[in-house]
């Protein structure tokens, strides 16, 4: 087997098979035995990118929420003890009930005093089964359609 000074002398120009153009060696990564990768360095990104998108666990591939979606915020208080409520009807500890995510979701809520509607939103339908006006009433209505306003204001100005 032919040493890495050898080999890297030998390759100046390599053809990528994703782009068919032929490209100087600088072009791509070096493997650590000294040959060219397969393909170009923006294609090579381009696939691990892709790679990881579709090996990514199914809980982590939640699309980003909505522009401006999360500005509305409402008090976390009645959230927060129904939670505590149910976990102690299920005879749970809250960090078994919510998982790492929402545990430290239910910590932040608790530090601010609010929550947002995402938020509130998955706490209502990962652990209580609920719908958010349940437990909130007309507030959750005049948050939500108060972001829906929002958003229908800014998309307007963006358009002109």
């Amino acid at each position: 087997m032919a040493d890495a000074a050898t080999v890297a002398a030998r390759h100046t120009h390599k053809r990528c098979p994703d782009c068919r153009r032929v490209l100087p060696a600088e072009a791509f990564y070096r493997r650590p035995d000294g040959y060219l990768s397969a393909y170009c360095k923006a294609h090579q990104l381009e696939r691990g990118r892709a790679w990881r998108q579709r090996h990514r666990p199914p809980r982590q591939r939640r699309p980003a929420p909505a522009r401006g979606a999360d500005t509305n915020r409402l008090p976390s208080a009645p959230l927060l003890r129904v939670v505590r409520r149910y976990g102690k009807q299920r005879r749970l500890p809250l960090r078994d009930l919510l998982g790492p995510e929402l545990f430290a979701a239910y910590g932040n809520a608790h530090q601010a005093g609010t929550i947002s509607l995402l938020m509130l939103e998955r706490f209502c339908d990962e652990v209580l089964s609920w719908h958010p006006r349940m437990l909130y009433g007309d507030a959750y209505d005049r948050a939500a359609f108060a972001a829906n306003r929002k958003r229908a204001t800014q998309d307007q100005e963006a358009d002109r």
